[in-house]
């Protein structure tokens, strides 16, 4: 699917932007399993990414305080000044750096570039600033690495500020792309040490128990996909040698223990809202997994679409539900990134 341009700032702000990206579409192999269509939500409902995902009807009539859509275009121009200020970073510590890691630098300066042309449409013009780095090669990595963690959670702060819910999705994917970003070079040490999933939050407090509809069906959605996962790792598991692939085994067992924790959260935040937790189908199709290769490609799949419903409960809902949503999602990217062919890992940073 092509990624359009954004054309106008108030498009954004109300929802007109389409979210592409984190090598996931609707055609994902978990909407697959999870209800045998190509272009569906985990739980059955169509999903149109065309529009903001808080209600479709609300986006047509696109009747939005003006206040709203004046602080979320503040934070359109913050985000796209930062993104900018970061790959004007990564390039000057690119020429500090040699071989290897100064072309990582240079990737990781095309990468925020692209992120910020995301915004470009809805801010005004702005010009591309002048950074300098350390002229030790050590001193510019730390200052980079140092940056790049304050951008994320800034990234992370303005997706749970949003009034958009989809410039909050794709503030979220933004932040995902950094944390991704942060275990390749020249930040990390490759995707592999993502191989160690992250363990999941917790809530820590009482979900509003008037929850709007469109919230509820994107928590549902996302146990439709967080039950999936648990299944099919478990299938994953037992498809690997836990003698032979011990790393594979042993990132696929942490894995389904994740998803399991997930899973755990979401049907507590349905219970906290008085809704009953959908529940999980008796078996889901799979694939020959004789490979390794198919495995792991398996695993990047069902990662992908867990982030892509995540991303929708960070469109549909607000306060600390969105932001355990906003770290999960970002959990995910991270967790498939480390599952992807090493050799051609690298931060795409977006919510299909």
């Amino acid at each position: 699917m092509p990624r359009p341009t954004p054309t106008t700032r108030r498009s954004l702000l109300l929802g007109g932007l389409t979210l592409t990206g984190l090598a996931l579409g609707g055609c994902s192999r978990l909407s697959a399993l999870t209800d045998g269509s190509g272009g569906s939500s985990p739980s059955g409902t169509t999903t149109d990414t065309t529009s903001s995902p808080t209600s479709a009807s609300s986006s047509a009539s696109a009747s939005v305080d003006a206040s709203s859509t004046d602080a979320d275009a503040a934070l359109v121009e913050e985000c796209h000044t930062l993104l900018l200020e970061l790959a004007a970073l990564a390039a000057a510590v690119a020429a500090r750096l040699d071989g290897a890691q100064a072309a990582a630098a240079r990737r990781l300066a095309r990468l925020h570039r692209s992120q910020a042309a995301l915004l470009a449409g809805a801010t005004s013009d702005s010009a591309v600033p002048t950074v300098r780095a350390p002229a030790s090669a050590s001193k510019a990595l730390t200052r980079l690495r140092g940056d790049e963690t304050a951008a994320r959670r800034r990234l992370t702060a303005a997706a749970v500020a949003a009034d958009s819910g989809a410039l909050a999705r794709l503030l979220a994917g933004l932040a995902a792309g950094l944390s991704q970003a942060a275990v390749l070079a020249p930040l990390g040490s490759g995707a592999d040490t993502l191989l160690r999933a992250p363990a999941v939050a917790d809530l820590g407090t009482p979900i509003d128990a008037q929850l709007a509809t469109e919230g509820v069906t994107a928590l549902q959605d996302a146990l439709a996909a967080e039950h999936a996962a648990c299944w099919v790792y478990a299938s994953l598991g037992a498809a690997t040698s836990a003698s032979t692939q011990t790393v594979q085994y042993e990132a696929v067992t942490a894995a389904e223990a994740t998803h399991r924790a997930r899973r755990d959260v979401l049907e507590a935040a349905l219970r906290g809202a008085g809704e009953d937790p959908v529940g999980s189908a008796a078996a889901y199709d799979l694939p020959s997994l004789r490979t390794t290769a198919r495995v792991r490609a398996e695993a990047v799949d069902l990662e992908t679409g867990c982030a892509e419903a995540l991303g929708y409960v960070v469109a549909t809902t607000t306060g600390a539900l969105r932001r355990w949503a906003v770290g999960e999602a970002g959990g995910c990217s991270r967790a498939a990134l480390g599952f992807s062919d090493p050799a051609r890992a690298a931060a795409t940073g977006l919510l299909s």
